[in-house]
């Protein structure tokens, strides 16, 4: 019997909207089925008006979409949101 663990896989992304969130969606619920455990950190500053219903999308998956507050550009908050993504 094997006792291997399920591949974990963390996505960091400042943007979810346009041909990222395409791809994603389109990705993940595959990986999701082929037993990868996925977190998706997007920023809360540049998403779709429809976040809540791709949340409860890939929720239905076994997908996380975390929305945390993230700038475009390298800055000293950075610090504080790689605080927040290892909780």
């Amino acid at each position: 019997m094997s006792t291997l663990r399920p591949m974990t896989l963390a996505i960091v992304t400042e943007a979810w909207l346009g041909g990222v969130r395409r791809h994603l969606l389109l990705l993940l619920p595959d990986l999701s089925r082929r037993g990868w455990q996925i977190t998706v950190f997007a920023s809360s500053k540049r998403t779709e008006a429809d976040f809540a219903a791709d949340q409860e999308r890939l929720a239905a998956a076994g997908i996380r979409l975390v929305a945390l507050p993230m700038r475009r550009a390298i800055g000293p908050g950075d610090l504080l949101a790689v605080q927040r993504l290892r909780r």
